[in-house]
This record gives structure tokens, sequence and C-alpha cells, in this order.
């Protein structure tokens, strides 16, 4: 089965992206991952998990976990509402926090209304931004607090390397990034960090480092009024025509006629 690499949109102010999603009996996502925490909270139906090659089902009021760089998909066994949230690494990184664990949903868990926080989200996060912010981090600390597991195998230690190179490129992304500097960072030969890039993303370094500076000047160009070209070099397009020709690849429209085209929607 291919899959592909996911890659989210998060910051340290809200770390955390929600989705609120129905899907018809017998839908079936691509397999994917992502260096992002992935926490599922069925809502009504049921469906098929697969998880790093172990199937299990999960069934409306259960909740389910998938670690970061863990291989995964679905399948709706009838129509099916989801809450998703895909929670941030970075967080462990910024306040020092061990990495090398896993985490899993726990039965007793399900006891004492611990769900509360995940089933009123939609809710809570509509009240006001410092109410947002506090729920995601109460949403962390839950994590941390009670599903917390066993530390990385040498197995899920390899998958590490490969998270702390793509949170690396997340947060250097505007920089002048180079495998080669990398590649001397994390102790690889540059060919070696080339194939293992390719292997676990299937995507070139280059690919990917693109796909990340796009998504950031995308979000620049929606919420803010800098200028095509400010918005260009601050996220590491050496110049203007190299960000037009790739979001045009994307979005099939240059940059500025996009961003026209949705304000005046």
């Amino acid at each position: 089965m291919k899959h592909y690499l996911e890659i989210v949109e998060t910051d340290l102010k809200y770390p955390i992206v929600f989705f609120d999603h129905s899907f018809d009996e017998h839908k079936q996502m691509q397999a994917h991952w992502h260096a992002e925490i992935e926490i599922v909270y069925v809502v009504s139906g049921s469906m098929e998990t697969y998880i790093d090659g172990t199937k299990k089902i999960v069934f409306a009021g259960e909740l389910v976990i998938i670690n970061s760089t863990s291989l995964h998909y679905f399948v709706y066994l009838e129509p099916t509402h989801i809450y998703t949230f895909q929670l941030s690494t970075q967080i462990f990184y910024e306040f020092n926090l061990p990495t090398d664990v896993q985490f899993e949903m726990k039965k007793q868990l399900y006891q004492n209304n611990w769900l509360d926080d995940f089933i009123h989200y939609p809710e809570i996060i509509k009240t006001n931004d410092l109410c947002k912010h506090i729920q995601m981090y109460q949403l962390y600390n839950k994590l941390i607090q009670d599903c917390q597991c066993a530390k990385t195998s040498s197995k899920l230690q390899s998958k590490g390397v490969i998270q702390e190179i793509l949170l690396e490129i997340d947060q250097h992304y505007a920089q002048d990034l180079t495998l080669e500097s990398l590649a001397e960072k994390f102790h690889f030969h540059p060919n070696s960090l080339s194939r293992l890039f390719k292997q676990k993303t299937h995507l070139t370094f280059h690919q990917y480092l693109q796909k990340v500076r796009l998504n950031h000047a995308y979000y620049d160009l929606m919420h803010t009024d800098l200028t095509i070209l400010e918005i260009a070099l601050n996220h590491g397009f050496k110049n203007l025509k190299s960000f037009e020709k790739l979001f045009k690849e994307i979005y099939h429209e240059q940059p500025f006629v996009y961003r026209k085209r949705l304000r005046n929607a």
C-alpha cells in the first residue's frame, strides 16, 4: 500500500489542529504518517484502525492515540463522525519534556469523565482565544500525565531521528537550509540522509522543505497584508519567481490572484 507524509501547520500558541469530520460507510483513507501525535475520538459509528500494522476496531465513545511518525489509516465500518486532534511534538522540545516515550489510551481512563475535555472541545474553543489556548495545553497535560506507556524501542528510536530532522526543518525552514548542513548536524553522509529521507517521507529533502515553506507562506498570504515579495522572502524562498512558480503548481493560480479571489468571495 502506498503511503505519504502529511504536513500539519501548528505553532506554539495554538499547537493543536482540530478537525470535526463525518465519513460514509466503507470509506478508507490513504495510509499516511506525520510528525504530530494524533488523537481520534469517535463521536458516533465505528472504524477499523491500522496503526503500524496493528488492526483494532474503535467504537462510538472510544478514543485512539496515534504516536508521532506511526503509519496509519482507517476504514469506516458505518457512517462515522469523529473528532481528530493533531498535537505538535514541538511542545516536548520547547519545554524540555521527554521525547522518547509513546502514548496509549488505557481502559481505566474511560471512567470519571476523563474524556470530557475531548468531547466538549468544539464548544470550549469557540469561547475566546485564551480559553482555546488553555484548553490545548490541558490536553497535552492529560496525555503526558495519564497516557505514557513506555520508552521507545530501537525501531522507534530510528523513527525519532527522522522526527528530530523534520522538527529541525520546521524550526529553520526560512533560513538557507541544505541537505549537507542537516547531514553534518545529525551525523549522516549527505547521500545516506537523502536515501533515508526519501524512504521515510516519499519526498526528496528539497521537495519537503519547499512544502513546509509553502504551508507557512500560505498562512501569511491569507491572514496578513504583507506583499507577495515579503511573504516569499520571509519564508525562505530566494526570490519572488520561485515562490510564484511553486504556488501555481499547487494552487493553479498566482498567489496575488488567489488571495484577491478568496478575499472577494
